[in-house]
């Protein structure tokens, strides 16, 4: 089985952080899923509507989390993937 990662190297600072492709897919996933069925129910339930808004907006805070320099904050960064066998 093969891992993918994104390795990100930060143009500010040098830090090195790595992410997995999967997780950062499943959260684009999740996004792109929550914002298409909040378009289809918005009018039927709106507490539905409305958690799915808070979890669209809560997997974009944790994908900004993942991409930004976990040592200066900074979005500046330059990425590779990198691939291994588990």
């Amino acid at each position: 089985m093969k891992i993918q990662e994104y390795k990100r190297t930060c143009n500010n600072c040098g830090k090195v952080w790595h992410s997995l492709v999967e997780r950062e897919n499943q959260i684009m996933t999740s996004m792109k899923f929550d914002a298409a069925s909040g378009c289809l129910s918005a009018c039927y339930n709106h507490s539905a509507s409305a958690q799915r808004s808070h979890n669209f907006d809560t997997a974009m805070d944790t994908l900004e989390k993942i991409r930004a320099c976990p040592n200066c904050g900074s979005k500046n960064y330059v990425e590779e993937i990198i691939e291994y066998e588990k």
